[in-house]
């Protein structure tokens, strides 16, 4: 939100997802070889392997490896890479509680905590997603007032956020826990209707100009 105008920007939404992409890697194998199925996407959260790496990627030390490797070579325009990186990393030590990573591996394998979890209901989840959801509208409503000075890449960004909360939507129906799962199927569907009617909005007046 803060940076939305900045050229970098881009390299920022890539930076803030890195840092999970093992899961995704993951998910495929998993759904690969054990088949289409719920408990294929579970199981794709059990791997060492997938473990061994978010602690890897979730690391300050690696991030701090890949600030090197960008030194060196003088690729310091990829910095904003690494800005987002450390920032999902800051919201993942805000969030994880039984899964929470070694931030600081390899030089220490202990993990770090502040008790909260994002989907944990022993560790204020629910409030966690309360917070999370209204800065999220409070984002997409900005979004949706300023939507006709809006730039090819913020229109992007906008349906990969409504996506991406549309997806979260179904994994938190399909989980066992109950509160969070009226709140992820309304909250998209509102702002995917809003955006929808706003955009017929203008069309209409658009051709009523034009007529």
């Amino acid at each position: 939100m803060i940076f939305r105008k900045k050229k970098y920007l881009p390299l920022a939404v890539i930076g803030s997802f890195l840092p999970d992409m093992h899961n995704f890697i993951s998910i495929i194998y998993s759904l690969l070889t054990n088949g289409i199925s719920w408990n294929s996407f579970v199981k794709a959260f059990v791997y060492d392997t997938t473990w061994f790496i978010a602690n890897i990627v979730h690391s300050l030390g690696f991030v701090f490896f890949l600030f090197l490797i960008f030194l060196i070579f003088k690729l310091k325009s990829l910095f904003p890479i690494l800005y987002a990186w450390l920032f999902h990393i800051l919201l993942d030590f805000m969030s994880h509680v039984s899964d929470a990573y070694k931030y600081f591996w390899p030089f220490s394998n202990r993990v770090f905590t502040l008790g909260i979890s994002y989907w944990e209901e022993y560790h204020h989840s629910f409030i966690f997603n309360i917070i999370n959801i209204t800065l999220f509208l409070i984002f997409m409503g900005y979004l949706l007032i300023k939507i006709k000075k809006l730039t090819k890449f913020e229109h992007k960004l906008f349906i990969f956020f409504i996506l991406y909360l549309a997806i979260n939507s179904i994994i938190m129906l399909l989980s066992p826990a109950p509160f969070e799962k009226p709140l992820f199927l309304v909250i998209p569907l509102f702002v995917f209707v809003i955006a929808i009617l706003k955009k017929k909005k203008n069309h209409y007046i658009k051709d009523a100009r034009t007529k």
